[in-house]
This record gives C-alpha cells, structure tokens and sequence, in this order.
C-alpha cells in the first residue's frame, strides 16, 4: 500500500505495475484499479517485463535478497530498493539507483519523481547498458583466485 500511495503523483506520467501473487493481491488491485497485475511471472514473461521497465522499486519490509534487483539493474533499469532488502548492496546511490525506508511514503514518492524525471517519453525497445554493478567474469576471477591460494 505504502508503494500505491507514493506512486499517486505519476499516475498521469506513468504506469505502475505489481508482479507477482500473494494474500494481499486483492486489496492492492483495489487501491490501484489503474495498475496492471499480471500476476506471477517467470523466465521469458518476466524477462520481457525487466527490458520494459524504466524503473523498479522494491519497497520490501523484509527481502532475504531479492533477484529482481539484480535481473532489472542488469536489463537496464534503474531501482529503487528498501535498506531492509539483501539486494541493497547492489544500489549504488543516485547511479543506478536508490536506496528507501520502506515507510517513508514521502522518500519514495521523492526517488520515483527523480528517477521518473530522467526518463524519456515514449522510447524505443533497445538494448540498455547493464547497470549491474558487478560483473560475473570479475567475481569469478576473484573466487579462482581465492581458492587458488587454499
């Protein structure tokens, strides 16, 4: 709800979608009858949602990780992801994102503006620069070489 209540001033400029399933499905669908809720998705339905998106914002209370941080910054998004979330590591403040107390409705209506006012209307599906902020071949290395020294 607190996500619902933030995202109320970009209504006119953008549309905010909710993915996934849960108990609290049915009263989010009604606070926000003009959000898409497609539901649970998976493989190439949920990859077809990160290359759409601009932003994602992962207000979560708790958040073991969170994978779709890491999947959206690499499709080219920008994120907004709660302190409390295992993923908020990956946010590199104002660069690829930011990070949120997942009850401050004010602080993540302020980031989604910011983020909101960095994007273009109407833009082509192309392929975006992966935001990630590490890299697999660097992280593997690190671990081969780790274990080298064993």
């Amino acid at each position: 709800p607190t996500l619902i209540r933030a995202f109320a001033p970009f209504r006119d400029r953008a549309q905010l979608v909710i993915i996934g399933d849960g108990p609290n499905r049915q009263q989010l669908e009604s606070l926000a009858p003009e959000a898409d809720f497609p539901g649970m998705l998976a493989e190439d339905d949920l990859l077809a949602w990160y290359n759409r998106i601009d932003i994602l914002v992962l207000p979560s209370f708790q958040e073991a990780y969170g994978a779709v941080t890491s999947e959206a910054l690499m499709a080219g998004a920008k994120v907004i992801v709660s302190r409390t979330a295992g993923s908020a590591d990956l946010v590199r403040e104002g660069e690829n994102g930011f990070l949120v107390d997942p009850t401050d409705e004010a602080g993540l209506t302020e980031r989604i503006g910011r983020l909101l006012d960095g994007v273009g209307t109407a833009r082509p599906l192309t392929l975006r620069e992966n935001l990630h902020p590490y890299r697999f071949a660097d992280c593997a290395g690190k671990l081969t070489d780790f274990l080298g020294g064993l």
